[in-house]
């Protein structure tokens, strides 16, 4: 089997893990447990397998704290916020509509380095960025509509998970600094570290006001489930964009919304609708034509790790 198949199966399998199971957990979870609460439980068993598997450079960590406190914090809030927003609003909308919103993620990245890094964008990337908003408005604009919620999800569900990729978008932002200076293995044991300490504070408040007795057997079951499952996603994921382009890579992940598809429509009762087809159609394509602009653009590698949010 060679590298680049190897690639090709890991991605895809992260891919699936990310579009058709983690949002299905996330769902079952939040469904008796506070999403805050719940956010908390997931980094907190990420953060412990992680700094497990890089406990040789933990000493060296300790050390230098100092160094590493600006990533940790950075990392961390902007991806306790993507964490939590996903988590509050996937049960307002339809798992189709959750992953579909995350395909945009090099639209919003590249708007927010034309804008913050004085990055260029070509005309191409403009107009896939235009084509791309243009399906998200449908999809906003139309989750109005009591008719449309079994496939679109309600406005402010839709809504919140617009503003998890909105974090998510910064949390690539800082990536992109600190993936300079740290390896990917470092930087998510930073971030899953950071957003756990974040998230502490509002949780413990949380906790003294929240009955525990409530909380069923499934949902418990999910708050271990996803740290684990969330581990081994972003193992995949690593391990497929080493081994593949980064054109392959982005095209595996448009994969999303259509395995999260297979989870909505058979066991959700989800319904696909001209509308969703439509801006599926137009998100994806928006995304997939701005995403073939510049092969070697930073935001054009980090599309591959989005959904970690997830």
């Amino acid at each position: 089997m060679t590298e680049k198949l190897k690639g090709v199966i890991a991605l895809t399998t992260a891919t699936f893990f990310g579009g058709a199971i983690l949002p299905s957990i996330i769902r079952t979870g939040v469904s008796t447990i506070d999403p805050l609460i719940f956010t908390f439980f997931r980094t907190s068993l990420s953060a412990i397998i992680l700094l497990t598997i890089i406990k040789n450079q933990l000493p060296q960590i300790s050390k230098n704290y100092r160094r590493y406190l600006p990533a940790t914090f950075l990392l961390g809030l902007t991806l306790a916020g993507n964490l939590t927003l996903f988590a509050q609003g996937v049960s307002y909308t339809t798992l189709i509509v959750s992953q579909l919103m995350y395909t945009i993620l090099p639209i919003t990245t590249g708007i927010v380095s034309f804008f913050w890094l004085k990055e260029k964008m070509p005309a191409q990337k403009i107009l896939g960025a235009l084509i791309a908003i243009f399906g998200v408005s449908i999809l906003v604009i139309f989750s109005g509509q009591s008719s449309q919620r079994l496939s679109l999800g309600t406005l402010n569900g839709n809504l919140l998970i617009l503003s998890a990729v909105l974090c998510y978008t910064m949390y690539f932002i800082f990536s992109k600094k600190y993936s300079r200076l740290y390896d990917p293995l470092l930087i998510s044991a930073l971030s899953a570290t950071g957003a756990t300490i974040v998230s502490l504070p509002l949780a413990l408040i949380y906790m003294t006001r929240f009955n525990f007795s409530q909380v069923s057997l499934e949902s418990w079951t999910s708050a271990v489930a996803i740290g684990i499952v969330s581990t081994i996603f972003y193992f995949l994921v690593q391990y497929g964009i080493k081994r593949l382009s980064t054109v392959s890579g982005a095209t595996i992940t448009q994969l999303s919304p259509e395995f999260a598809a297979l989870t909505g429509v058979f066991f959700y009762h989800e319904k696909i609708s001209l509308m969703l087809i439509l801006s599926l159609i137009l998100v994806s394509g928006g995304a997939f034509l701005s995403v073939q602009t510049e092969q070697q653009s930073w935001w054009q590698k980090l599309i591959s790790k989005f959904k970690a949010g997830r």
